[in-house]
């Protein structure tokens, strides 16, 4: 299984923190309120809210990677998104 990096570093966290936050934020209004409440976040649809926005997000990643991938190998040209060992 090879991964896919977009960012590197801090900058590849911060992303992360982002996206996952957004997540959380999106998960009790999508998945329902329900569970452990702590300052009025429900923990577990918070918690799988941003494990489903990161999972979807390395999902489309890959995708992009594949679809740019052979429209450059078409083309003669190398992909512009680097393959992590």
């Amino acid at each position: 299984m090879h991964r896919y990096r977009f960012l590197a570093g801090t900058d590849a966290v911060y992303a992360k923190v982002v996206l996952a936050w957004l997540g959380a934020w999106l998960g009790s209004p999508i998945l329902g309120y329900w569970s452990y409440k702590v300052a009025d976040v429900y923990l577990v649809p918070a918690f799988l809210g941003a494990i489903a926005v990161l999972l979807l997000n390395g999902i489309a990643l890959r995708a992009l990677v594949t679809l740019f991938a052979k429209s450059t190998i078409e083309k003669g040209a190398s992909p512009g998104i680097i393959k992590a060992a």
